[in-house]
């Protein structure tokens, strides 16, 4: 007479093992990827504002990367604020201006309106 020693379910079991070794031995095959960033640059620096009544102009003339100027426009009438921008500009180039629309103005040169930095191109 025969007797059956190993338990029920040994199979699958058996199955897993199997399985967990064969995906063990796949992802020691992929390897290593090492990715490393680019250097980063410098912030923009000795950077001016000139703020009227419905503008607002940036330069930055030293460091690298990028700036923009940023205005908050109030509506004359509503007295609705909205923040308005300029084009992202690199270091040593021409201005970025901000403007607001002709029922807009800017309330407060020094609250108001900006320059935002960066070391690198946003993509918008």
């Amino acid at each position: 007479m025969h007797l059956e020693t190993k338990q029920p379910g040994w199979k699958a079991g058996a199955v897993r093992r199997i399985a967990a070794a064969v995906a063990l031995a796949a992802v020691a095959s992929l390897g290593v990827v090492v990715v490393s960033a680019a250097p980063a640059e410098a912030i923009p620096s000795n950077c001016s504002k000139i703020v009227r009544t419905r503008s607002n102009a940036a330069v930055c003339k030293s460091g690298s990367g990028y700036y923009r100027a940023w205005a908050r426009c109030t509506n004359q009438s509503s007295k609705k604020a909205t923040y308005r921008y300029g084009y992202w500009r690199s270091v040593g180039s021409i201005a970025s201006n901000a403007s607001c629309t002709s029922a807009e103005a800017i309330v407060s040169s020094s609250r108001d309106a900006g320059i935002t930095t960066t070391d690198y191109l946003p993509p918008y």
